[in-house]
């Protein structure tokens, strides 16, 4: 079925462009990313997804953390797997990215 929404372009990566199933990607860069509420968050850039970057909540950046270690700058070439799950954003259903690492 062709959607309308996918012409919407997003300079971040979200659930939507992850889809319904797992994506393996390794890293390809990462850097300090201003939001649209001027913090600053890890955005990852991987070898899919063209320039998108995924910004880094904490869920996701403890699971890095725990994997690859503090120094971000050592996670460059790392696999990692994208999934879009439910979750709960300021209270309210959505769909998020998790990270998970491969085995």
């Amino acid at each position: 079925m062709p959607r309308a929404s996918d012409f919407l372009q997003s300079s971040t990566i979200n659930a939507d462009a992850v889809g319904d199933k797992a994506v393996k990607v390794k890293i390809v860069s990462i850097s300090p990313e201003s939001t649209r509420d001027d913090k600053i968050k890890l955005g990852i850039q991987f070898d899919k997804f063209d320039d998108r970057k995924l910004l880094l909540n904490a869920t996701n950046l403890k699971t890095l953390i725990k994997a690859f270690g503090e120094d971000y700058s050592k996670w460059t070439g790392k696999s990692i797997t994208l999934k879009s799950e439910d979750t709960l954003y300021l209270g309210e259903p959505t769909k998020g990215v998790r990270i998970t690492i491969p085995k």
